[in-house]
């Protein structure tokens, strides 16, 4: 290929990686700008450290490990964010209100929490942090008044910031979309310099009569291939495409499941004075864990459904149990075929843990108000949407394999039946 052809193939490729680039650039850019301005509001709380009286380092770090998690947990959880919007509803019910996100960071080595809103009108967005700092003092107020008399441990340091508005990382997005573009752009410059500039053909003085070119040569080699190796190539089709739809009919063929989520938290993660060291926590939290999911535990909250809904009809309700990592609340997640009976059966299942244990402290002579606290009821259930993508994948590689191997044995099979040719059999 002569240099004049190099160069308008250099020439091609460079002008679409600086168009693919500069295009994918702007998209990004107008995106951004027809987003709608988001706005922060900050606020900070500080906590009373949960230290107590001649404790040593390491369990100074257990005790404020369940107390800062419940905290934040607690700060960011469903119920103080309704009783926030309620409070903002109330107060100034002339504003717009809008969906706010919650996020809480607890500073490092100190009892200081910045508790940050985001949402798309300013003004409610500073209320509603007002208001949610307000009930969260207010609840821990009223469940950790059930625990201790002391004084209180949590105090606000800030009210809500005037909020402003958030500027997007336009240089983040602005690069991905240069690379992104650019990338593209070789690549179909690439294309279009082999398409459009074709190397100049040297036509031979002679040509045998029986000579190929070099693309009828590629053709028939390709042909070739794919003729060898048509029962391998049927084989992966065939059991990727069978693979594909058993997956299809298990996942199509499975009840619809709810789920309604509850918390509860226990008395670690709402008074200081009450924690213990990590062996004793973790044998306490466990038979929490131990006894929601007891089927001891289960039939009680059946037989209360039945009581209080006798024209409701029993459905199996699996329930599970998982604690917030780094505090003392429990998360309770009922799963069912009927979105009611799912959700009536886990306040059931509450109030009957409820019952149980102020009965075990009762007869151990401890406080029965000083255990566990109920922070969230059971929500309205929600269907559960399972994700297609692993179980397609999983069954396009098992079909794969499995259709690969029945192919290559098919094949070693039809090649073991051919009869000899003609020449060898007359010898």
């Amino acid at each position: 290929m002569t240099e004049a052809k190099s160069i308008q193939r250099l020439i091609i490729v460079l002008v679409t990686v600086i168009l693919g680039a500069t295009t994918s650039t702007l998209l990004q850019v107008f995106v951004l700008r027809e987003e709608a301005p988001l706005y922060q509001s900050i606020g900070k709380l500080i906590v009373k450290s949960p230290m107590s009286q001649n404790v040593s380092g390491e369990l100074w770090q257990n005790q404020a490990k369940d107390y800062y998690g419940s905290i934040i947990e607690t700060l960011e959880s469903a119920e103080i964010k309704r009783r926030a919007m309620d409070s903002a509803r109330v107060s100034n019910p002339e504003i717009r209100a809008c969906e706010v996100q919650v996020q809480v960071s607890h500073l490092k080595n100190g009892g200081a929490f910045n508790v940050i809103t985001t949402g798309s009108e300013p003004r409610y967005t500073s209320i509603f942090l007002d208001a949610m700092l307000d009930e969260f003092i207010a609840f821990q107020a009223a469940t950790k008044g059930r625990f201790s008399e002391g004084p209180d441990a949590i105090v606000i340091q800030a009210h809500a910031s005037p909020a402003v508005e958030v500027l997007g990382d336009w240089q983040e997005t602005a690069f991905s979309g240069a690379i992104t573009g650019g990338v593209a752009g070789l690549i179909a410059g690439l294309l279009l310099a082999l398409t459009l500039v074709r190397p100049e053909k040297e036509i031979p003085s002679s040509l045998p009569s029986m000579q190929l070119s070099p693309a009828t040569t590629m053709r028939k080699w390709n042909l070739s291939i794919i003729t060898n190796n048509r029962l391998l190539i049927w084989g992966l089709v065939f059991g990727i495409a069978l693979s594909l739809l058993i997956q299809i009919l298990r996942l199509t063929s499975r009840p619809q499941e709810f789920r309604s989520l509850a918390k509860v938290v226990a008395a670690q993660g709402l008074d200081p004075e009450k924690i213990s060291t990590r062996p004793i926590n973790d044998d306490y939290y466990g038979t929490i864990i131990e006894t929601l999911e007891s089927s001891q535990l289960n039939s009680a909250a059946m037989k209360r459904v039945k009581i209080q809904n006798p024209e409701v009809t029993d459905h199996d309700v699996d329930v599970r149990v998982a604690q917030t990592k780094g505090s003392a609340i429990f998360n309770v997640l009922a799963t069912g075929s009927e979105p009611k009976y799912t959700r009536a059966f886990l306040d059931a299942l509450l109030d009957e843990f409820m019952i149980l244990r102020t009965r075990q402290a009762e007869d151990a002579g401890r406080d029965p108000r000083k255990d566990i606290v109920i922070q969230e009821r059971a929500i309205p259930a929600y269907e559960n949407i399972e994700d297609w993508s692993m179980p397609l994948t999983a069954g396009s590689v098992n079909g794969a394999l499995i259709g690969g191997l029945l192919g290559f044995f098919a094949k070693l099979f039809s090649q073991r039946q051919k009869p000899l040719p003609e020449a060898e059999l007359a010898s």
